[in-house]
């Protein structure tokens, strides 16, 4: 990502997608906590909890939508 000066940063991010019949469910965890000029990027989301946080989505809209 470019910020206004210029500068570039980088931002963890997870993104997830599941297709269910004709639905798709995305699911993203961006970080900006780091994203300013001379600040420290913020540490990477846990992969698995992410996962986890996916499945449950999955199953949430699959429960309530068929």
């Amino acid at each position: 990502m470019s910020l206004p000066d210029g500068s570039q940063v980088t931002i963890p991010t997870l993104t997830g997608a599941v297709e269910d019949g004709d639905r798709l469910l995305v699911l993203m965890n961006l970080d900006a906590g780091g994203a300013s000029h001379g600040t420290t990027p913020a540490a990477p989301q846990d992969p698995a909890a992410f996962a986890d946080l996916l499945a449950q989505a999955y199953d949430t809209q699959a429960s309530v939508l068929d």
